[in-house]
């Protein structure tokens, strides 16, 4: 996780910005921007693994990760939309 602007340029370069509802192929990579607290922050993600109850599964180094897909209200309201990304470099099948 990171919040250094170069950083996440350098890291996002070459990779497209995908909108949800997305058909990702297995194994794609995937990074991704989402809340962490009161502050947006970035994730270099992992492995396309499955989506469900509003996250995407992935595997990164052996571990199982969850990405948010978005932050709701008690009321049900969408506060945050996370933003995903396809990183071509780290697999062919995307």
């Amino acid at each position: 996780m990171t919040t250094d602007i170069s950083k996440i340029r350098q890291s996002l370069n070459n990779c497209e910005e995908v909108t949800l509802p997305y058909k990702f192929p297995q194994k794609c990579w995937i990074k991704y921007i989402s809340v962490k607290g009161e502050d947006e922050a970035f994730y270099e993600g992992g492995q396309y693994l499955g989506m469900g109850d509003q996250k995407i599964f992935l595997m990164n180094k052996g571990k199982r990760l969850t990405a948010p897909t978005c932050i709701r209200s008690d009321n049900g309201e969408i506060l945050y939309k996370s933003r995903f990304f396809i990183d071509p470099t780290k697999t062919t099948e995307c």
